[in-house]
């Protein structure tokens, strides 16, 4: 019996090892989604804000082109009245 008593002492050690090195890697597993998480957000929010910004220089531009375009229409149309007054 004093060696099978020692083969389940060695088991219950073997089992409390395994739980062990489970147990570190779940907790490195969950830290390191922590962080993958963590750094899958910052880029998503500077993604938002690049977007934002990016709204409104084509914003600027469309405003920009109308203006040109107001611009040219108002040229065309002096020349073509041929006012006198230049």
């Amino acid at each position: 019996m004093p060696a099978s008593m020692g083969h389940a002492a060695s088991e219950r050690t073997s089992l409390r090892r395994r739980v062990g090195v489970l147990g570190c890697v779940f907790a490195t597993l969950v830290v390191f989604s922590i962080g993958l998480a963590t750094l899958m957000v910052r880029a998503w929010d500077r993604a938002v804000d690049d977007r934002g910004q990016l709204r409104v220089a084509a914003a600027e531009v469309a405003d920009l082109r109308l203006a040109y375009s107001d611009q040219e229409t108002g040229i065309r149309g002096y020349l073509l009245a041929q006012d006198p007054r230049r």
